[in-house]
């Protein structure tokens, strides 16, 4: 978003919706899977793990869909404000992880998969309907 021009993502040709679809139907049901095996001592315990566990996968999408180059990184600037949005959103996707595991002890995997799959598409369909140029999947 150089010059408060319009932003674009490089696409990766292998990341259809199918994909994104099955990536999140996987992730739903394998975390829940991943982390009843753990001794948790809190609810906290499958939240910090989890997170931790994505930010390799999330790196080496970045790297393949050119998030790396040197002239996107150097067209970064920011400002104390925007670091501190940064950081607020980053504590709002924490909180966002916790309650879902939260609701994951609540009900059996299979209903927080379906739940959490029909969340996400009747998310992707408002921002679509709303907005194409908005709406991601």
């Amino acid at each position: 978003c150089v010059g408060g021009g319009k932003c674009t993502t490089p696409s990766l040709p292998l990341l259809t919706p199918q994909v994104w679809w099955a990536v999140l139907v996987f992730q739903l049901t394998y975390g829940k899977f991943l982390v009843t095996g753990i001794p948790l001592r809190s609810l906290w315990t499958p939240v910090l793990y989890t997170n931790s566990l994505s930010i390799l996968p999330t790196l080496l999408v970045g790297v393949a869909s050119g998030e790396f180059t040197r002239a996107r990184l150097e067209a970064i600037e920011l400002s104390p404000v925007g670091g501190s949005w940064l950081l607020l959103s980053c504590l709002v996707g924490i909180g966002i992880s916790w309650s879902g595991f939260w609701c994951q002890s609540l009900i059996t995997a299979t209903a927080y998969t379906v739940v959490g799959v029909t969340n996400k598409m009747l998310t992707v369909t408002s921002s679509r309907l709303i907005s194409a140029d908005l709406g991601s999947s």
